[in-house]
């Protein structure tokens, strides 16, 4: 009896996120990860093995999962080479999220020779399917020329199809290609204006260069506390220019009261992602105090 498989597939998400079988302590209750309550200890074996079940029916929801478990070595042995053999099951049933993973390992050459042209041609399909990932990564390579001939006005287009539906990385894409006056007239108005669309939505990235935005003015009225308030965004979730940023701000008493020990802090969180200005800066405060 092979089973049902989309509740297969269901079962093995359950395993892998922890909801309803995660692992319990002595007392019975259910652990969580460090100070995250509520996001139980799952079962990645478990997962792998109910993924397969699916995945071997034809499930192509459950052949993404078991190739992204392939490609990040969780619950299995890592091998990129089955995660290409799972995502492209799930790419020939028509798949758009499963075009565009089997696109990357075409672009990165993981798990295949790296082909340009063939991670194009996975884009494209996905992205004839209205998905935005794909749309974005099309840009990319209309921009850059890799896999198709470098057309940055088209590379625009993609992005803000993309941007458009929410995507925040081709929103922050976009705001990069009207700062730079890349395959489009330059519009700092805009470019800000992306940005903040996508800093919304968690993207650090355009967090960060909000932020930067709002400090200096461009495109946007200059406003010392909101760039603190961006900067903080996107080094609360580990950007080192972010933290080197911040750290400044504390340095110098821009946008928040001066306080050289927050601004160490700061900047020792931004050297030890290798952020040189931040060692810079660190060594010449510890050395002053």
């Amino acid at each position: 009896m092979r089973g049902y498989a989309p509740a297969q597939c269901k079962l093995g998400k359950c395993y892998y996120w922890g909801h309803g079988v995660g692992e319990y302590d002595m007392l019975g209750r259910p652990r969580s990860y460090g100070g995250l309550g509520g996001i139980f200890i799952g079962n990645p074996q478990k997962a792998v093995y109910w993924y397969r079940k699916a995945a071997e029916q034809g499930n192509a929801e459950a052949q993404i999962a078991l190739g992204d478990c392939y490609g990040i070595g969780e619950g299995v042995g890592r091998s990129y080479q089955e995660a290409v053999q799972w995502y492209s099951k799930a790419a020939e049933q028509g798949n758009a999220e499963a075009q565009t993973k089997l696109g990357n390992c075409c672009f990165e050459g993981k798990g295949i020779k790296q082909d340009y042209q063939r991670a194009v041609y996975w884009y494209e399909k996905a992205a004839k399917q209205q998905y935005s990932v794909a749309m974005n990564s099309m840009g990319d390579c209309c921009i850059s020329g890799r896999g198709v001939k470098q057309d940055k006005e088209k590379g625009v287009w993609w992005y803000g199809i993309a941007a458009e539906q929410g995507n925040s990385t081709a929103q922050e894409n976009l705001g990069d290609c009207y700062f730079l006056g890349n395959g489009v007239k330059r519009n700092i108005r805009a470019a800000a204006r992306w940005y903040w669309m996508s800093a919304k939505q968690g993207n650090d990235k355009a967090q960060l260069k909000l932020g930067y935005c709002y400090e200096t003015g461009t495109g946007i009225e200059q406003n010392i506390k909101e760039a603190v308030f961006w900067y903080k965004k996107a080094a609360d979730m580990g950007n080192a220019t972010a933290q080197y940023y911040l750290g400044r701000c504390y340095e110098l008493g821009k946008g928040v009261q001066q306080n050289y020990k927050e601004a160490i802090r700061w900047y020792g969180k931004a050297t030890e992602k290798g952020n040189d200005d931040a060692k810079n800066n660190l060594e010449r405060l510890q050395n002053a105090e």
